[in-house]
């Protein structure tokens, strides 16, 4: 509380002092973390990296925040010899456990090439992998898509009690799926025709599908990033109008 100033007035030093004792009473890996990050942005205390590291290295082990910490501190030389191998071994294993920055991490670095090959496809899975658990974490449930077993009655009113979306609930997570767009994009293509019968349609549908420039599916690859950081600043309310 005192760190973010939830509730309380924001006071970094009190935050500081509070973890500190944690960690040499509780010995919490979360003291740990919290801890280090303290160290490692020098918030009420002088910057350290070498003690950041020594924190995220204790909880990395049960912390999968100080599993990404960890790995970035190896990516920057931070507290430790640069090492990209270290990184990215860290990196996998925060993944593993499903950290969500760490996922986003890897989505970025196959966007825009560095360290990975670039890779939009592999991107936008990454992204969506990190979409995904936002959701679950903001107790939206689960994406129901269009399948019947999860709006039977029962899954339905056990939702209902547990989420404050579901009228209406959004379909297959249409704001952070930007294949939705794609779509759209299509069928404005799609509407100066008229299809004689199914071969035909095809036909168009192919032809339509091959103008779709590779810019195009590069800028809704993009845009995964922003849709994400977007739903999280709503807390998971729809994002139309605001990308």
């Amino acid at each position: 509380m005192y760190l973010k100033g939830i509730g309380v007035a924001k006071k970094p030093k009190k935050a500081f002092d509070i973890y500190f004792d944690l960690v040499n009473t509780v010995k919490h890996p979360l003291s740990y973390e919290k801890l280090g990050w303290c160290y490692y942005k020098g918030i009420g205390v002088n910057a350290n990296f070498k003690l950041a590291v020594k924190n995220f290295k204790i909880s990395s082990q049960k912390n999968h925040d100080s599993q990404f910490h960890f790995a970035n501190c190896f990516r920057k030389g931070f507290g430790v010899e640069k090492s990209l191998q270290k990184f990215f071994e860290w990196i996998s294993v925060a993944t593993q456990h499903e950290n969500v920055k760490a996922q986003i991490t890897i989505g970025n670095l196959y966007r825009k090439g560095r360290l990975l090959k670039k890779d939009l496809f592999k991107s936008s899975q990454w992204y969506t992998r990190a979409a995904s658990k936002v959701l679950w974490e903001m107790e939206l449930g689960f994406p129901t898509g269009r399948c019947s077993s999860p709006h039977s009655k029962k899954t339905m009113n056990f939702l209902k009690k547990r989420c404050h979306v579901l009228d209406p609930w959004p379909p297959n997570s249409p704001d952070l799926n930007p294949i939705g767009n794609l779509w759209g994009i299509m069928d404005k293509h799609l509407e100066k025709h008229k299809p004689e019968n199914k071969e035909n349609f095809i036909q168009i549908l192919k032809d339509v599908w091959g103008k779709v420039t590779w810019e195009t599916m590069e800028n809704l690859a993009n845009s995964m990033e922003k849709r994400i950081q977007l739903v999280i600043s709503r807390n998971g309310q729809l994002i139309n109008g605001f990308y």
